[in-house]
């Protein structure tokens, strides 16, 4: 986290963003917390690829709801196309192997196909199964912005060229793009946003702008009679921007639209009678922005828009506030109205309430708890940085406000409050909420915290002697026997600690600066034997240092540079227990560094992330991040904060089953084996997951689970399962490691095959399973304390494997103290139970 500099000055303070409702007329609107279990993060892990930075949430381009329960989103992430799908009411990313497309800026649907068009003159079509590229007459220099779909096998498409040359129109007819002729205009111009009603009523809509792109006016194409007619706006007095349009009917509509050229001062416009006219929306119409706009009902719509004092959603004249613009909203009824917006944020609303479904924000500090809970400071100065929480994909405000924040586990942590006044002090988070401040003298100002345990933890920064700024000496508050201690370390003024990190209760590191702000000199403290230490720092060094990352007392790593030198290299500074080393780097603005074990670490800054392997820094290139802090759960992965929202280091996995939504109970399961390559759908994004496993199918799951070298002998080993059979492989690779065996001779008479006979196709029974899950792990029987199901008694057959296996927490019984051991297991519970049988210890 950069810091203010002692004689700036800098009272930073923030404005919150706390989702409230409106006071005008909005009782019938409000916003919904998501439940705390309602979804993972937007992509989940895959162990088979490599890990890799990337950011979940992306500035969406558009949104498009085909029906309530089918829906598409489109954006970029690294210059690569991004697309998620809402099928079964969830959003879950859509496999796309096409690279270097640019963003997508727009979408439009139906239930068999969909178009998605952006940056440079990128067309892309869905038919049922995989998005392609197709061939696009606009330049590469075209940015397309829309893209509808007027009837079957007909659409349109507008965009932008470089400034000060004509927008380009594109149509679809016939099976193949084409360039339609613009009008012609006296001026540049372009174009933002379109809507149509029927294949020969469509309207474009965007803005005027003189030869030195000043003097915006709001410009309306109509497409009407086979040819785009420019029509005037005779009711607007004042220059703008024309932005979003949606068309009800041939006979109205509606379009939003800015007072100004900086398009930060929005109205409404209403299309009633054949004309344009303004429209006052619910607030102040010179300050207001609207993004978006969507209508249900003559005379009646739904809107977002922004103003001086937030972001807000809107029904005629009652709004909401929210977290983020909404840019987009798209629904197909007045109570299913979707919006999306940047840093990924996805809203709904039910006809009363909007929820907030996934979404990040820009951060300056960030922990992580585990894949799917996390906290991150927003903001920053003496007079703090809002809080927010994410459980469920969605960071939300807490509206607690904190110079610096740690936890130990979920339902444990600490923040210290504003350091002046009467909510200066420390509070403490118990899974529930945040407790009064406990408070400790003014002045102290806290930079990092680390909490080693419930009853352990450290906090360092400065104590500053008046509000004004003066820093008086670099400062700790050590937390022990339930209570914070803070003090100052006496080496004189105008010095700081910025960062802290303890590995273990009795050893720990603190740095910061000393000195003059434009020249300082590295501040470095050491604790042990319960005694802070000044360590003096490399020589020759004119740097503050941000970060530090201890491993032990003679293996430490810190990040540091000068922040008011534009272009200085950092530093990173190795400590051995004795002397430094010391390494200049090209990046600028390295701001945290995290070492994972003594061969491998990160460090993050200002468009670069570093990361430590065998002994070199290697750099890597994140596009468009400025990031602040780090927090690793584990090597493969970790979190970023930075300007630019949450990036995320992880193998990501973009299978995606339709009928497997996040919240259903095997969800977890099924994609950790189909992204590592063990089960896969019935049939393009769909699982079956109620449909009955077979034999032969659980033959390959185990077979993969394993990872055994396939086999494909030339004799065959059971007569219904020949070499012909595409499973073949995976079933005498089962049968070779004693996973699988055939049916005994009265079971292949009975089934009409002749003996040896496996029964491929026959469906696979709870007791079979056992048996197989048993054999392939190589389990030693466990049944201690059995029979646990009385349905399985000791003279069962699958006695033994399935007490072994319920031992090992991968079967449990159906209730009754039953197991049904000759059910028929479905696809979902295969997944659930090789799944446990994976990852449990």
């Amino acid at each position: 986290m950069k810091p203010f500099r002692v004689g700036e000055q800098l009272l930073i303070s923030m404005l919150l963003a706390i989702i409230v409702a409106s006071s005008t007329g909005a009782a019938a609107l409000s916003v919904q917390t998501p439940p705390a279990s309602a979804k993972t993060h937007p992509t989940r892990p895959d162990t088979t690829s490599a890990p890799a930075w990337y950011n979940p949430y992306p500035n969406y381009g558009d949104i498009k709801m085909v029906s309530a329960n089918s829906g598409w989103i489109v954006s970029a992430d690294n210059g690569n196309p991004r697309i998620k799908r809402y099928y079964n009411g969830t959003w879950v990313d859509y496999p796309v192997v096409l690279t270097n497309t640019g963003m997508l800026n727009a979408v439009d649907a139906t239930t068999s196909e969909a178009w998605a068009v952006g940056q440079f003159g990128t067309i892309l079509h869905w038919s049922g199964a995989d998005w392609q590229r197709v061939s696009s007459p606009a330049p590469v220099t075209t940015t397309l912005v829309a893209v509808s779909i007027v009837a079957p096998g007909e659409a349109w498409a507008v965009g932008n060229l470089t400034t000060y040359q004509p927008p380009v129109i594109l149509h679809y007819h016939v099976g193949s793009w084409s360039l339609v002729a613009t009008p012609v205009i006296s001026s540049d111009f372009e174009l933002k946003s379109m809507s149509w009603t029927s294949p020969t009523d469509g309207w474009a809509v965007g803005a005027t702008f003189d030869s030195n792109g000043n003097n915006y006016q709001p410009l309306a194409l109509h497409y009407t009679n086979g040819s785009w007619i420019n029509v005037p706006l005779p009711h607007i007095q004042v220059g703008g921007s024309a932005t979003s349009i949606y068309m009800l009917n041939a006979n109205e509509g509606w379009m939003g639209w800015s007072w100004n050229a900086d398009s930060t001062s929005y109205s409404l416009l209403h299309y009633t009678g054949g004309i344009w006219q303004p429209v006052s929306a619910g607030g102040v119409v010179t300050t207001e922005s609207t993004a978006a706009v969507i209508s249900f009902a003559p005379g009646d719509y739904y809107r977002s828009y922004l103003d001086v004092q937030g972001h807000y959603f809107g029904h005629n004249q009652n709004h909401i506030s929210t977290i983020n613009l909404l840019t987009h909203l798209s629904g197909v009824a007045a109570d299913d109205i979707w919006g999306i917006g940047y840093d990924g944020v996805i809203y709904h609303w039910d006809g009363v309430q909007l929820t907030p479904i996934e979404g990040g924000v820009n951060g300056n500090r960030i922990q992580m708890l585990n894949s799917n809970e996390g906290w991150m400071q927003v903001g920053g100065g003496l007079y703090g940085g809002q809080l927010y929480h994410d459980t469920a994909g969605y960071w939300a405000p807490t509206g607690t406000i904190a110079n610096t924040f740690a936890f130990d586990r979920p339902d444990d942590g600490w923040a210290q409050a504003p350091i002046f006044g009467t909510t200066a002090g420390f509070i403490h988070y118990d899974g529930t909420g945040w407790s009064q401040p406990q408070s400790v003298a003014d002045g102290y100002f806290m930079r990092a915290m680390q909490m080693m345990s419930s009853t352990s933890g450290w906090a360092v920064g400065s104590y500053y002697a008046d509000p004004n700024g003066n820093i008086a000496a670099p400062a700790v508050a050590e937390f022990s026997t339930g209570s914070w201690n803070a003090y100052s370390l006496t080496i004189g003024t105008n010095a700081e600690f910025l960062a802290v990190n303890f590995s273990s209760p009795t050893d720990g590191w603190a740095v910061g600066y000393q000195g003059n702000i434009n020249l300082p000199t590295p501040l470095v403290y050491h604790y042990s034997n319960g005694i802070w230490q000044y360590i003096t720092p490399p020589p020759n060094l004119s740097i503050d240092l941000f970060s530090v990352s201890a491993l032990a007392a003679n293996d430490v790593w810190i990040a540091g540079y000068n922040p008011f030198h534009d272009l200085s290299p950092s530093y990173i500074l190795h400590w051995d227990g004795s002397s430094w080393a010391v390494q200049q780097t090209s990046v600028q603005g390295l701001d945290a560094i995290q070492m994972l074990s003594a061969t491998e670490g990160w460090v993050v800054g200002y468009r670069y992330f570093l990361h430590y392997v065998s002994g070199n820094w290697e750099q890597i290139t994140v596009p468009g991040e400025d990031s602040r802090s780090l927090s690793f759960i584990s090597p493969s992965e970790g979190w970023a904060a930075g300007v630019n929202g949450p990036w995320r280091y992880a193998a990501r996995c973009l299978d995606a089953y339709g009928d497997v939504p996040s919240g259903y109970w095997a969800s977890a399961a099924i994609l950790y084996l189909s992204c590592n390559g063990i089960v896969s759908g019935t049939q393009p994004y769909t699982f079956s997951p109620n449909a009955s496993a077979s034999r032969i199918q659980f033959a390959k799951m185990i077979t993969l689970a394993q990872g055994w070298p396939i086999i494909s002998p030339t004799t065959q080993s059971f007569t219904d399962v020949p070499p012909s059979n595409p499973l073949y492989p995976f079933v005498e690779t089962a049968h070779a490691h004693g996973a699988i065996n055939g049916v005994d001779a009265a079971g292949c008479q009975a089934a009409g095959a002749t003996y040896p006979c496996f029964l491929p196709n026959a469906p696979i029974s709870r007791a079979q399973v056992a048996i197989i899950t048993m054999q392939a792990f190589g389990w030693m029987v466990d049944t201690s304390g059995g029979p646990h199901f009385s349905d399985v008694p000791t003279n069962n057959y699958a006695y033994a494997a399935v007490e072994t296996c319920y031992h090992h927490g991968v079967v449990s019984g159906i209730g009754g103290g039953l197991f049904a051991p000759n059910a028929n297991v479905t696809r979902a519970q295969i997944a659930a139970i090789l799944y446990r049988a994976l990852t449990n210890p």
